[in-house]
């Protein structure tokens, strides 16, 4: 027959701590953290510095683009400022035309009967022409 060793209950011992593998193991993690923390930094730092690289190169993309649109605007600018495109528009548009030359000079009183336009306004009360 077959003979069986009882269990041993060890339920109510209570192990002690080593004090000095708790010195070892906190000696080991101050001499990890010491090492590891420069480490960590020096990641860091490079990894902020390729980071800013970047934010740099798109940033200089962003201001030759706002240069361009600029050039472009100041060029849209001189050909809506040309007075040959304001006289053919003047004309084309709002068929206005060339002046004769006539000479306008302006009163200060004027009939007030006319009480369409201000005094003093070209072509109003008040505006004689003078040849």
């Amino acid at each position: 027959m077959i003979q069986t060793v009882p269990p041993i209950r060890n339920r109510h011992l209570v192990r002690e701590l080593d004090r000095g593998r708790l010195k070892e193991l906190l000696l080991l993690v101050a001499l990890v953290g010491t090492l590891l923390l420069p480490l960590l930094a020096y990641v860091w730092n490079h990894m902020e510095y390729i980071r800013v690289g970047y934010d740099m190169e798109g940033l200089k993309k962003d201001r030759a683009a706002q240069v361009q649109l600029r050039e472009r605007l100041r060029i849209e600018k001189s050909n809506l400022e040309s007075l040959t495109r304001v006289e053919r528009e003047a004309a084309d548009t709002l068929h206005l035309v060339p002046s004769s030359g006539a000479r306008v000079d302006l009163t200060e009183e004027g009939p007030k009967s006319l009480a369409m336009t201000g005094p003093g306004r070209a072509g109003g009360p008040g505006a004689e022409v003078v040849r």
